[in-house]
């Protein structure tokens, strides 16, 4: 509201020495000049000073309005990080007494699954033993028949390529 107020004044008085000025310029009386500057110049000049003192008000606000905003935010920025560190300070000792807590059960956990598993691999080793046994005549047949024909059709690839 201060600066609406501060504008009308400076407009008021502007207004009325530019108009009393280009009276006088123009070769009217001073006295005249006077009257006339106050009768045009000076609601003029207030009008004008009012729109910039409303302006200048309201920027003022916004500006105001931001910088107000920006510290509630710079507030709940740190109020956050303190919620933060508070949160970690309480969940951390509960953290490492879970985890604690946990090892013994995992390490047990563990040990049993291995002992289930030692059975399934030696069962699996045997298995895939017999199998690698079983094929190995299989695939030393299909090496010895395919021999002549890789052996033929590289000859082909030679003369193709050479030609």
């Amino acid at each position: 509201m201060n600066r609406i107020v501060k504008g009308l004044v400076v407009g008021a008085v502007g207004g009325g020495v530019i108009a009393w000025y280009r009276a006088y310029q123009d070769g009217v009386p001073a006295a005249d000049a006077a009257r006339s500057a106050a009768r045009t110049g000076v609601p003029q000049g207030a009008a004008v000073g009012l729109a910039v003192g409303i302006l200048f008000d309201r920027r003022a606000r916004r500006v105001a309005r931001k910088a107000q905003a920006a510290q509630r935010m710079r507030s709940l920025t740190a109020q956050t990080a303190a919620a933060a560190a508070a949160a970690r300070e309480f969940a951390l000792p509960a953290i490492r007494d879970a985890a604690e807590r946990a090892r013994p059960i995992l390490k047990s956990a563990g040990e049993q699954a291995l002992v289930k598993a030692r059975p399934a691999v030696e069962q699996a080793r045997g298995r895939a033993s017999e199998v690698a046994h079983r094929a190995a005549p299989v695939l030393k047949d299909a090496a010895e028949k395919a021999g002549p024909v890789l052996r033929d059709a590289a000859e082909r690839a030679r003369t193709l390529v050479a030609a």
